[in-house]
């Protein structure tokens, strides 16, 4: 027959291993069923897959009476005969610290499956309860939320809604993933009000917003604008900058010490002025500033 071969199991040879068992029963179920073999023939049949320590047990209790083996006796027999006698105690330990940890819901469920094939006896509530106690606890409370029941929920809507809520979980919020690249945002995809920076105080100092007063310039003296040209030609400093010690009229034959003396303004010249025209009449004081050279010149007309 066409694809026999393709339908043929791989031979079991006894080994004590929970996988090469299943896959040898799944792919002999398959076989069996494909080919529609009868069943008083089906043990005859899969001894032809058998080998090693597994022949050895169709010889020695199958053979004798092969025509009185169901299918499920057969596979029950040959497990018996393969694996320990403390197997089934072993995988209940093993069942008991079986947990989901960071597998899917899925790779749970299977996992959950192989243990119950191994170990035979096990009821639709005890799987319910092994599963629901080995979930993760974010999914186990939702199971709660959801109003589901250990007690009473059956294993395949058990393991409908744990898948939902695996993939409810999974969903991003785009806002929040450009929250982690650090955008924030006001949860409308704008910047928040929080996050501008203030804006700066004005400053309320005297010194910040005072004006500065300009002395109404009277024609002489040092209230006169500054001029370029105004500047002292040894020094190139302003005339009031220049000190009295270099040809100061006032301080010839004087002992006071030419720091602390301080230049007269025009006003003071001007009070003076007047007071010399009240005593003396036609009198007058002329006032005539060098402001090139610094020096200051008195005479009288």
């Amino acid at each position: 027959m066409k694809g026999s071969k393709l339908l043929k199991p791989k031979s079991y040879n006894g080994e004590p291993d929970s996988r090469i068992f299943n896959r040898f029963v799944r792919e002999s179920q398959a076989y069996l069923k494909a080919y529609g073999v009868p069943r008083k023939e089906q043990a005859f049949t899969l001894s032809y897959f058998l080998e090693g320590k597994a022949y050895d047990f169709y010889v020695q209790k199958v053979s004798l009476n092969e025509a009185k083996w169901s299918l499920s006796d057969f596979y029950t027999g040959l497990f018996n005969f393969s694996f320990p006698i403390n197997y089934r105690m072993q995988m209940r330990k093993k069942l008991d610290k079986y947990y989901q940890n960071d597998k899917t819901v899925m790779e749970y469920v299977h996992g959950l499956e192989e243990f119950f094939n191994m170990i035979g006896s096990v009821t639709k509530r005890e799987r319910v309860l092994k599963f629901w106690k080995g979930i993760r606890l974010q999914i186990q409370k939702a199971l709660w939320r959801d109003g589901l029941n250990p007690e009473v929920s059956t294993w395949e809507e058990v393991i409908e809604q744990a898948e939902i809520i695996e993939i409810s979980e999974s969903v991003v919020d785009p806002r929040e993933h450009r929250d982690k690249k650090g955008k924030p945002s006001n949860g409308h995809g704008g910047t928040s009000s929080n996050d501008r920076p203030p804006k700066p105080k004005p400053n309320n100092s005297n010194n910040s917003y005072r004006r500065t007063s300009r002395v109404p310039y009277r024609g002489s003296g040092q209230n006169r604008p500054f001029n370029r040209d105004d500047r002292c030609p040894r020094t190139g400093s302003h005339p009031s900058q220049v000190p009295y010690s270099q040809g100061n009229a006032f301080q010839k034959g004087t002992s006071r010490d030419s720091s602390k003396f301080k230049p007269r303004t025009s006003v003071e010249l001007n009070e003076k002025e007047k007071a010399r025209n009240k005593l003396q009449g036609s009198v007058s004081i002329a006032m005539n500033l060098d402001i090139s050279n610094g020096i200051v010149h008195e005479g009288v007309l």
